[in-house]
């Protein structure tokens, strides 16, 4: 749209695109039984034309485009979508998914007990290590982990993983988050 719904500056508070889609999470309003609620919707569009694909409920505003797919969650799973249709190819085997990154052909995932990495095309579980995630990043052939062992955050570590085998390779005693949101 040319301009925002309801009171907020901005309706598009998630965005990806690939070579085929652009995928955007759009914040609605709709008049329900309780008066004016905001709706989140996921809208896939074809890239070359602009013509909307499919619309469905957004649970997550995080997203990821995978070539022909787009990652994101459904009904608290961690799912693939076919970015023509947006039916679910396949869920991934892993309990509350948090943060979710893709790098080098793996598919990372946090929860509240582990960082696992997916094959992302096969979904297929090629690792995983018991760590309490705040923020992931990777790059270069490693997976960078911001890892809080306590509740007030006085144990903090930084810890760098292979990215294909998981193994670690170095982990140092931090203070706070050491990763911005941006």
């Amino acid at each position: 749209p040319n301009w925002p719904t309801g009171d907020r500056k901005a309706s598009t508070p998630s965005a990806v695109a690939s070579g085929q889609h652009l995928a955007v999470v759009f914040q609605d309003e709709g008049v329900t039984e309780k008066g004016l609620q905001k709706e989140n919707s996921l809208i896939v569009r074809d890239v070359y034309n602009g013509l909307r694909l499919w619309r469905r409920k957004a649970d997550s505003l995080e997203l990821i485009s995978d070539g022909g797919r787009i990652l994101t969650k459904v009904d608290g799973k961690l799912v693939a979508l076919d970015g023509e249709t947006g039916e679910v190819t396949h869920t991934f085997d892993v309990e509350a998914p948090g943060e979710f990154i893709l790098s080098d052909g793996l598919l990372l995932v946090a929860n509240s007990k582990e960082v696992r990495a997916f094959d992302a095309e096969l979904g297929e579980s090629r690792w995983s290590t018991p760590l309490v995630s705040k923020r992931m990043r990777a790059g270069d052939g490693r997976l960078f982990v911001h890892v809080d062992n306590s509740r007030r955050g006085d144990d903090s570590q930084l810890a760098c993983f292979d990215l294909q085998t998981g193994k670690e390779k170095w982990r140092f005693k931090t203070s706070g988050n050491i990763f911005s949101q941006n």
